[in-house]
């Protein structure tokens, strides 16, 4: 399944973090923040952030991840969850791409939990010719909008192509087999050509 949030602070997401902590039972998580600009923010300090993020919530063991061209099936058997934080969404999707192991994530999230954050979670989203841009997975069958501000209401309707998923910072969703269910405040899908529903 995915667990995708729209962003913020790490506060702001305690909520959205204790029921992850609670789904994965504590269990390992593989932090990859490849997204993220290592010239504005190192990795390892990303990785000191996320970690104490989730210490916070009882998840005790974080792994930082920056080569990918390792994540084979056997070893992600390891985790019980991965975590993609923000940045790039292009650099990201490019690196998974080169890496070659989109087949590797989509077995890996059938059978437990890709936790995206902004970027992070754009990325396993389709275009939808909202951003600029635009290269993603498509491992969900809709464009997904972070920092979502309703304001924007009518650029979105006039940009997208197809169906969109909208999620304010601070709040989050669980998508599953198709399913959006939300788990932390709202969700607003946008139809391609219609209003909002």
């Amino acid at each position: 399944m995915f667990l995708i949030s729209g962003g913020g602070s790490s506060q702001g997401l305690v909520e959205t973090n204790r029921w992850f902590a609670e789904h994965i039972e504590h269990g390992r998580v593989l932090y990859i923040p490849l997204a993220g600009d290592p010239n504005y923010r190192s990795y390892e300090d990303s990785y000191s952030y996320v970690s104490a993020m989730f210490q916070e919530v009882g998840i005790e063991e974080t792994i930082l991840c920056t080569d990918l061209n390792n994540l084979n099936s056997e070893y992600l058997k390891g985790f019980e969850a991965i975590y993609f934080s923000g940045g790039s969404v292009a650099k990201l999707t490019q690196a998974i791409l080169q890496a070659d192991i989109a087949n590797n994530l989509r077995v890996f999230e059938k059978e437990k939990v890709i936790y995206g954050q902004s970027a992070g979670a754009i990325a396993f989203g389709s275009a939808a010719g909202f951003y600029e841009d635009e290269i993603c997975l498509s491992f969900i069958d809709y464009g997904i909008i972070c920092h979502f501000d309703s304001n924007n209401i009518a650029e979105i309707n006039r940009s997208i192509y197809r169906d969109v998923i909208c999620v304010e910072d601070g709040h989050s969703f669980i998508f599953n087999n198709g399913d959006i269910e939300p788990l932390v405040g709202e969700v607003l899908v946008v139809k391609a050509n219609e209003d909002t529903l």
